[in-house]
């Protein structure tokens, strides 16, 4: 369940699978960089976000909400598990869509239609996301 403003989100919401491909896109994570504490996603970073004026386009959110189902179906979910193991040796799972290519790629069109939907421009938008992340294990659009 997600929360936006003062309202949560239900699976039956039309808008929560466009939120979910919101949150689990560059474009998030780039948010979340500049306004985050760089260890957790709060509350506040999600309730901030202001939805994208090109979701009043309904061909233009309904593909968003395919790309994100397709993000969280079984055969993505299986192949982006990952497992951390910290210094003490404790484990926890964790989901990281770049270690294949299909998870990647979804990111990726996820991406391509929030930039659209924001009415961005996609070059330097993505130079200045692709500078944010210099370090980072994995690049963006790879």
């Amino acid at each position: 369940m997600l929360r936006s403003g003062k309202h949560y989100l239900l699976p039956g919401d039309r808008y929560f699978w466009p939120w979910v491909g919101l949150y689990n896109s560059h474009l998030f994570h780039a948010y979340w960089l500049m306004t985050g504490d760089a260890f957790h996603v709060n509350e506040s970073e999600y309730a901030m976000v202001r939805p994208p004026g090109g979701w009043t386009d309904e061909s233009l959110r309904a593909d968003t909400e395919r790309w994100a189902r397709r993000l969280f179906s079984d055969d993505v979910l299986n192949s982006c598990r990952t497992v951390h193991i910290g210094k003490g040796r404790r484990a926890w799972p964790n989901v990281n869509f770049h270690s294949t290519h299909l998870g990647r790629r979804i990111v990726a069109a996820l991406d391509r239609l929030l930039i659209e939907a924001y009415g961005l421009r996609e070059t330097p938008l993505l130079a200045a996301i692709r500078t944010m992340r210099e370090g980072s294990a994995h690049s963006l659009w790879s």
